[in-house]
């Protein structure tokens, strides 16, 4: 594509993120505002496909962006790259804690100050419920509510649906917190549902190899978490599904009828290989409906990380090769880098 090397200070400064710290003091009742007033689509996914950017890890204690174990820990950069992408890119929206979706809102009141314009009106917003099960602790598979608590909170910030995520390990000895993350899970989606949200429930089986929890990418014990998630609560119809692309992704596919969103996993530096996993995981099946993506796009090595989730977006949207897309989205890189200052 010919872009050079992406610095995310280039785009958000220490300026603009010294302006955010302070707003957190003066005026804290702003992001609230902001967040309220903010225009929300009249259809959740109007062609029926969705594309969007996952922004939840550190408040699990997953940090690791590539070789640095500590990449996502610079909120500057992390909080830049989200920026980047929501702005200078056509991805459908953001799922975040509310942290990280506070920053965000509090960096699009500085960009409508600039401009006049948003780039959150329009957009999907998603609020990530349950992060306790904090990466190496004993009691990891106890995923429990610990960002947006519960679908009323989620209304009120005028939200448009919610993240959650149970694990099951097919042989871990205490099981049980799994099968609490199932129950918490299931409560969660009755109360999105009463209050007529969405859910974008992840599942995965893992396996314990003496040091961390890892994903099992296999189909059939995917298949069978699946069989779990998408009988949880009084009704699955708001249900979306969030899982990782696996080889006989068709089988995985035909287990279920809700709408699925492929995961991207933990960054590799190589993003045109993810999207060409998206592009073959988008002909497995009718229900197979988009991307919901998080450290492939906002730390994919040297690439300007709103070139990789407009890739993504013309996969998705557009129908486009992984090659096509990639080389079609570069012209954005480098664009609107100074739209902040």
């Amino acid at each position: 594509m010919g872009e050079k090397e992406y610095n995310s200070e280039d785009f958000l400064s220490m300026k603009t993120l010294e302006q955010i710290c302070d707003m957190r003091v003066s005026t804290p009742g702003l992001v609230v505002k902001e967040m309220q007033a903010r225009k929300k689509r009249n259809v959740l996914a109007p062609d029926g496909k969705l594309t969007v950017l996952a922004a939840d890890h550190p408040a699990r204690m997953v940090t690791r962006a590539t070789t640095n174990p500590l990449g996502l820990a610079d909120r500057l950069q992390y909080l830049g790259r989200i920026v980047r992408v929501m702005l200078a890119s056509e991805m459908d929206g953001l799922m975040g804690t509310s942290d990280v979706l506070e920053e965000v809102t509090l960096a699009n009141y500085l960009y409508k100050q600039k401009t006049g314009k948003s780039f959150l009106d329009g957009r999907v917003l998603l609020g990530c419920m349950n992060r306790g099960g904090v990466s190496g602790a004993k009691a990891e598979m106890r995923d429990m509510m610990t960002s947006y608590m519960s679908g009323k909170r989620l209304s009120q910030m005028n939200l448009d649906g919610a993240k959650l995520m149970f694990r099951f390990s097919f042989d871990y000895e205490k099981d049980y917190y799994c099968l609490e993350t199932v129950e918490a899970c299931a409560r969660a989606i009755e109360e999105l549902n009463d209050e007529g949200l969405p859910a974008f429930l992840e599942v995965l089986a893992v396996n314990h190899d003496g040091e961390k929890f890892g994903t099992v990418k296999e189909a059939d014990p995917l298949i069978k978490v699946i069989g779990v998630g998408t009988a949880l609560g009084y009704t699955s119809s708001r249900t979306w599904l969030k899982i990782p692309f696996v080889p006989d992704f068709e089988r995985v596919v035909r287990s279920t009828t809700c709408p699925i969103l492929m995961l991207g996993g933990e960054a590799t530096g190589r993003p045109l290989d993810v999207i060409k996993q998206f592009e073959q995981g988008l002909k497995a099946g009718p229900n197979v409906r988009g991307a919901l993506v998080g450290r492939n796009v906002t730390f994919p090595g040297p690439h300007d990380p709103a070139v990789i989730a407009q890739a993504i977006y013309l996969v998705v949207h557009k129908g486009m090769s992984a090659e096509k897309a990639f080389d079609k989205a570069g012209s954005i890189a480098g664009t609107l880098m100074d739209v902040l200052d």
